[in-house]
């Protein structure tokens, strides 16, 4: 079997726990920061903190993803990081995450 490409970091998020979510909730899915798995080789323990000066790729901060990922910066106390690559689309930031060389926040179904 081959092994996965893309590995998740330690940042986790219920993403049905979004306050005042428009949406209906027919599943519970999670959030993991990603990225390619030779990035961060040697670090054994990774906080979101830790990431804040690394090259992102993120959703807009006003789309539904986006509102996801500002609130779990904020919950813990952070500010956005510098994103390099701003876009809504998948296809994009799957692009510049096999570079690898970036990071994103997407849903850990996407490792399935």
């Amino acid at each position: 079997m081959a092994t996965p490409r893309y590995k998740p970091l330690g940042m986790r998020t219920d993403v049905s726990a979004v306050p005042r979510s428009p949406v209906l909730h027919l599943f519970r899915n999670t959030l993991a920061v990603m990225t390619d798995k030779t990035y961060l080789v040697g670090r054994k323990k990774v906080r979101l903190s830790d990431l804040m000066n690394e090259r992102w790729t993120l959703s807009p901060p006003d789309s539904f993803l986006g509102r996801i990922v500002v609130d779990v910066f904020r919950r813990r106390k952070l500010e956005l990081p510098r994103t390099v690559v701003t876009t809504v689309s998948l296809y994009r930031r799957l692009g510049r995450l096999a570079s690898g060389r970036f990071l994103t926040v997407l849903p850990t179904t996407m490792l399935r």
